[in-house]
């Protein structure tokens, strides 16, 4: 499948300018030949609304061509099913199936949101494979080099590909140059709290000498190339860290 995305009408009105430049971004990087794009923003700059946006252009355009397109948006939590789902559809009107455990599957749409695990499952992927979706959309793409979401891909292969993250980068430093062609960034988050969009900030943090900090250090990787849920459970959630959490921030105000 080609496209020529130059030709796309954008519809930018629910948009901030940043949001702008970094969907055009993505289109020129797909129109270069760049399938697969990876797109950094950081948390709260409106990952979810561009993208919305960008399901809702090329959606347009499909229509009016009469060239229906499909799109897959691949998440890996429920709540970000459910935050996606009003996106699409009460900011751009836009009506969609689910992919999701214990729910029944309904082909019709061709906007689906999935929920990785789910959809990696062989029987429910072999339902899918005949769908031929034309994009596919990862929230949180970061954890894209997990098997599940290869597994995914796989059956996709000649799809355009969306990797969105605020964090491009896997704790045990898999690169994710097999993956994706390019990464498309935005400008730091320094600036987006110098026009007004992020707001300033103060952090606190253990000692990075302390016995605590050498137990996170040594915490179990998953292939997802994050922590453990389990191994943090055990490590940071209990009695004595929370009283001992409690008592610093209580100090602080």
């Amino acid at each position: 499948m080609s496209m020529d995305f130059s030709e796309i009408k954008q519809k930018n009105t629910k948009l901030r300018p940043y949001q702008v430049e970094m969907k055009q971004n993505v289109f020129k990087e797909w129109q270069n030949g760049n399938k697969s794009v990876m797109m950094q923003m950081p948390t709260g700059t409106g990952k979810t609304m561009l993208f919305a946006s960008i399901i809702k252009d090329l959606w347009d355009n499909s229509y009016d061509k009469r060239n229906m397109k499909r799109f897959l948006v691949l998440v890996h939590r429920k709540e970000l099913v459910e935050q996606i789902q009003e996106t699409l559809y009460k900011k751009y009107a836009l009506a969609h199936g689910t992919i999701q455990s214990g729910k029944r599957d309904d082909d019709l749409f061709h906007i689906q949101v999935a929920m990785v695990r789910t959809l990696a499952k062989e029987k429910r992927l072999n339902k899918w494979k005949d769908n031929e979706f034309d994009f596919i959309i990862c929230d949180e793409a970061h954890h894209f080099l997990a098997d599940s979401y290869q597994t995914i891909r796989k059956a996709f292969p000649d799809a355009y590909l969306l990797g969105v993250t605020a964090t491009p980068y896997r704790l045990n430093r898999q690169p994710f140059t097999d993956t994706f062609n390019i990464l498309v960034r935005s400008k730091p988050i320094s600036k987006f709290i110098k026009e007004g969009y992020l707001s300033e900030y103060e952090y606190y943090s253990i000692a990075p000498t302390s016995k605590l900090q050498l137990e996170i250090d040594n915490l179990k990787v998953e292939n997802t190339g994050d922590y453990s849920e389990k191994a943090m459970s055990n490590t940071l959630d209990n009695k004595q860290h929370n009283k001992h959490f409690c008592k610093e921030f209580n100090e602080i105000g």
